[in-house]
């Protein structure tokens, strides 16, 4: 009971995490912007990398509160 609650917790604060690094570093998949350096094809893979260490880590959590 008490790792389903942690496990729960976890999911909370991941998901929080995960929106405020969205908003706070303006990744999203429209292109540079701001950034001359960093092409179109880059940001779009570190969106891509970012989210699927995100989505990774939450699919354990819940692999894991509903095992």
């Amino acid at each position: 009971m008490l790792i389903n609650i942690c496990i729960i917790l976890f999911i909370i604060a991941w998901i929080i995490a995960g929106g405020f690094v969205m908003l706070k570093y303006g990744i999203n998949l429209s292109g540079p912007q701001n950034e001359t350096n960093e092409t179109a094809g880059s940001q779009t893979l570190n969106f891509t990398q970012m989210f699927l260490i995100w989505f990774g880590f939450l699919g354990l959590a819940m692999h894991f509160l509903f095992m």
